[in-house]
């Protein structure tokens, strides 16, 4: 996976062709990720990962 910043650095059309979605339905997820994130309670390990690292793995798998 390319580094995070760049690829959000990128233009809309690069971006898309990387994670098939537009940067403003990237943002959309990720607020709606952290809303609920931040309702949840926290058990077990946390992740490595941060919620924009795991929403672009689950993306990157899925295209």
């Amino acid at each position: 996976m390319p580094n995070i910043d760049k690829l959000l650095k990128q233009n809309d059309a690069g971006f898309k062709r990387y994670t098939g979605i537009h940067k403003a339905t990237f943002h959309e997820m990720l607020d709606t990720m952290q809303q609920h994130e931040a309702q949840k309670t926290k058990s077990g390990r946390p992740s490595a990962l941060s919620l924009e690292e795991q929403i672009l793995l689950a993306l990157t798998y899925w295209r």
